[in-house]
């Protein structure tokens, strides 16, 4: 592995996130802010160390290997953590560099969990900043860089391979910096139409592109305290329900129909017709309890319903409810549907929807092989024959999930926090969705828990918004071997 070109790529990302930093500091300059200089300072850190890494490794060239792509994406996501948690600590928004790296790490993986109490006492350019960060991490600026860095002279397609959601990763058109520019064309277009709809609801434009931003990235970062509660408006809701559900999708699927206009390559799709069935029971089975456990009228109980219910399966983690009061079975079901996530190749996190079909179904194969021991039989998903060796994959996959969702839960009940919280925090985390039960529900935030509870939080992050194994596999003796 040459670590030159390695750099090389990581300072261009550096440089990239500097410029992605001018975006709050003009909303700054706006809003006539202190927090102008720190912005601009941030950036200015972020620039120069991004321009002395291209600057120092400037001959550095040639086609990334598959070693060399694992370690861009992982240090890369570390690096843009640092920087990012500049404008926080520098402003004086928290009182350790932890929590301030616990906030961007949070806000760079969509993860959505503060330690903030109050995110409306922060300055108009930081608390934009901190929704920003969510939009740039959603699709990855791994991904967007795909689209200059053969330009720069630095293949991307093990970037590509290593940074894309899901068990698989799909390259729809022959050219790698197309697919990029096509992925972001299709993000940027979603998320500027959720902005007109907002404003059309009565949002500021700030608050619009604010909580534009952390819908699409499945993020759930809010200018209010009160995240999507703090608006009493059924419209607003029902908008911010419908775009988590789209950023939920695979965004192949958004290029398919684009390219053919056929609405029923998603009733074709078994993996979105799945993803929609569980979206769709969830909501009416929140909606029932609501209205039998918690005496509400059935129009706002199926709003809040759905609303909870998307919010939780597409990993976004806006609330306009405090589901941490609610019946006792709306917050068992709220835990399974952080554990599912969205579909594969969307913006959110979990296990994936995919992948738990795919463990569905060949534990069925397993019981019809006890029935019929001679029989020939494949694990399918519609028509279409899931290979062996991506079914070992799978399982593989969860059981690690497992692991690392037994390992944070008894870490954090060693440094001291119930079980409910240590299980509902790992879990909200590793499957990057923000908000748990307990001391972490939507009326309470991050910052109780212990400083080694927040850096192994941070770790749980990045490793389920790399999907496990793009991070475990650094940690291997073979991958550096040569």
């Amino acid at each position: 592995m040459k670590s030159k070109r390695v750099a090389h790529v990581l300072g261009w990302i550096l440089l990239f996130l500097a410029g992605g930093m001018l975006l709050p500091w003009l909303v700054a300059l706006l809003h006539g802010g202190g927090d102008v200089g720190v912005l601009l300072a941030s950036a200015g850190l972020t620039a120069l160390t991004g321009a002395l890494a291209v600057l120092a490794t400037r001959r550095s060239r040639g086609e990334l290997t598959v070693r060399e792509g694992f370690a861009v994406v992982t240090l890369g996501w570390v690096l843009m953590a640092v920087c990012g948690a500049l404008p926080f600590h520098l402003g004086g928004h928290t009182t350790h560099w932890i929590d301030a790296f616990f906030e961007s790490m949070s806000g760079f993986t969509t993860t959505g969990a503060s330690i903030l109490a109050d995110p409306e006492r922060l300055p108009h350019g930081i608390a934009f900043w901190r929704c920003f960060m969510q939009w740039i991490g959603g699709l990855g600026i791994v991904l967007f860089g795909l689209a200059i860095l053969p330009m720069l002279g630095v293949g991307g397609l093990h970037l590509f391979k290593a940074e894309t959601p899901g068990p698989t990763s799909e390259k729809f058109t022959p050219r790698l910096s197309d697919t990029a520019k096509i992925l972001w064309g299709i993000y940027v277009g979603l998320t500027a139409l959720e902005i007109l709809l907002l404003l059309a609801g009565g949002m500021t434009l700030y608050d619009a592109a604010a909580h534009s931003f952390t819908t699409m990235a499945t993020g759930g970062f809010s200018t209010r305290t009160l995240s999507l509660g703090a608006w009493d408006s059924p419209y607003l809701h029902l908008v911010v329900t419908c775009f988590m559900f789209m950023a939920g999708i695979n965004f192949v699927l958004y290029f398919r129909l684009l390219r053919t206009g056929r609405l029923r390559l998603l009733w074709e799709d078994p993996e979105w017709r799945c993803y929609a069935g569980i979206a769709g029971a969830a909501s009416l089975a929140f909606a029932a309890m609501l209205v039998l456990a918690h005496d509400r009228p059935w129009p706002g109980a199926l709003i809040d319903g759905s609303f909870q219910a998307v919010s939780i399966l597409t990993t976004t983690g806006f609330s306009t409810d405090n589901f941490d009061a609610w019946h006792s079975f709306g917050r068992v079901g709220l835990l399974g549907l952080m554990m599912v996530g969205g579909m594969a190749g969307s913006t959110g996190g979990g296990v994936k929807v995919v992948r738990i079909r795919v463990l569905v179904a060949s534990a069925r194969l397993v019981l019809r092989r006890l029935i019929s021991p001679r029989a020939v039989l494949h694990v399918r998903l519609g028509e279409r024959i899931v290979p062996p060796v991506l079914v070992a994959a799978i399982h593989s996959f969860f059981v690690v999930f497992l692991l690392q969702l037994a390992l944070g839960t008894l870490v954090l009940a060693l440094l001291g926090h119930d079980l409910e919280t240590g299980l509902s925090g790992t879990l909200a985390c590793l499957s990057n969705i923000g908000p748990g039960l307990g001391e972490l529900g939507p009326a309470g935030n991050y910052a109780g828990i212990h400083p080694a509870g927040k850096l192994l939080l941070s770790w749980l992050m990045l490793l389920g918004r790399l999907e496990l194994f793009t991070i475990l596999v650094m940690f291997s003796v073979h991958y550096w071997k040569r």
